[in-house]
């Protein structure tokens, strides 16, 4: 296991990518495919290494505005037109450093060439990039993963054609016209794309600092979040809250740090949720919170491959905040000798910051509830009573700290939605 003490980026992108393939079973390689294939067809178009890196990351998360996961058909829909979901993934990834080339190309990836006045929108000008990368989804829109990739080749490249150049760049489609079969075979092997996806990609991994590797986990937490305006400052207020507890424990920056990277990412697994279950306006059946349960599983097998001892540890935190002293949690089941004081800080942060807020089913409640609620908790053995103490005792200093930072991330949520 590695030494690295922060986030490697591309390695969590490719592993978040994953996540989505358990919703929708139509859409299970998208996200790779449209990524190997803009690495692929950039390479064959000589593209600079730097232009073909940005290319790959903004394919792989060019659907990051698309807050509900959808089939194939709505996909389709969004053909030959600039789109909401395009503005607000671009308006997302634009706030970070991380890659400021991607979110340009994101903002533009559903614009009609045009013949060429694709060139430019509303006076800006577009990145060639976005036009090969509007072509690469919708090749893998129309690949059906379970029939020969063969046989369907001839019906993509025909559909490109009728629409080249109006909607798509001529040079971009001769370029798939040349791609050899075994392009086409890899389109439906994701371990091959995924394998060559993750060695072209290590070619561009570097240290990333302290702020990074926090700004990484923000940006993953709005995606998150952003899936509800019930949830939309969730992740943000669990990891403040668990930042705050675990300072009162006496924990060094360092841990502080983890411990609210691990608050970021702790609902990572809904991304494999559907999202109309995370907004259902009601109780959910037996079969719904059977899959609402899953996401602690998922966020930590989304973590799990990237093997560096900060991760391990962090993983640790963010997918047990759902376990019980007593065994009776989830995912695990794992007891009181099982659940590090990290994972006991997560816990309770997680339970007071969910009772405090709104959700679809009921408002966030008042001080006298939350406490009769995490104190029976910890009477019934299922959280820790002294982490409960430490938070109930500055109980307003808690909440005041929650209530602001999350009003500010409301009003950043509604502003790039709306």
């Amino acid at each position: 296991m590695r030494e690295n003490k922060f986030l490697p980026i591309h390695e969590l992108i490719m592993s978040v990518a994953q996540a989505t393939k358990i919703v929708d079973k139509a859409v299970f390689n998208h996200h790779e495919q449209v990524a190997y294939s803009a690495m692929k067809l950039s390479q064959k178009l000589n593209y600079k290494d730097e232009d073909c890196h940005n290319l790959i990351v903004a394919a792989l998360l060019h659907d990051i505005g698309m807050f509900t996961i959808a089939s194939k058909i709505d996909l389709l829909k969004f053909e030959y037109k600039h789109t909401k979901h395009a503005d607000i993934g671009a308006s997302l990834l634009e706030k970070y450093p991380f890659f400021p080339e991607a979110a340009s190309i994101i903002r533009y990836h559903h614009l009609a060439w045009q013949n060429g006045q694709g060139k430019y929108f509303e006076g800006d000008p577009v990145p060639a990039e976005s036009h090969l990368l509007h072509l690469v989804d919708r090749v893998s829109l129309m690949i059906d993963d379970s029939s020969n990739v063969l046989d369907q080749k001839k019906g993509v490249i025909s559909y490109l054609e009728e629409r080249t150049p109006n909607i798509f760049k001529e040079s971009h489609l001769e370029a798939l016209r040349e791609m050899q079969d075994d392009f086409w075979f890899s389109l439906i092997n994701p371990f091959v794309m995924k394998a060559e996806l993750e060695d072209e990609l290590s070619r561009y991994e570097k240290p990333m600092t302290k702020k990074q590797s926090m700004d990484l986990a923000k940006f993953y937490s709005k995606i998150i979040d952003y899936r509800s305006k019930f949830t939309s400052t969730h992740s943000l207020g669990v990891a403040k809250t668990s930042r705050h507890l675990a300072s009162k424990l006496g924990w060094s920056k360092e841990e502080l740090d983890d411990m609210e990277l691990a608050g970021y990412l702790h609902d990572l697994g809904k991304l494999a949720i559907p999202s109309e279950i995370l907004n259902k306006n009601g109780s959910l059946s037996e079969s719904e919170y059977n899959l609402i349960k899953s996401h602690t599983y998922h966020t930590y097998h989304i973590l799990n491959p990237i093997k560096i001892k900060k991760i391990d540890k962090i993983k640790r935190w963010a997918a047990n905040h759902h376990e019980h002293l007593d065994g009776s949690g989830y995912p695990f089941g794992l007891s009181s000798d099982q659940l590090c004081t990290g994972s006991r800080v997560m816990m309770v942060a997680d339970k007071f910051t969910a009772l405090t807020e709104d959700r679809p089913y009921r408002k966030g409640m008042p001080q006298r509830q939350v406490t009769n609620i995490l104190n029976d908790l910890a009477d019934l053995g299922k959280i820790d009573k002294d982490i409960v103490n430490l938070l109930l005792e500055d109980y307003n200093s808690f909440d005041y700290m929650r209530a602001e930072i999350q009003n500010d991330r409301k009003k950043e949520y509604s502003k790039i939605v709306n």
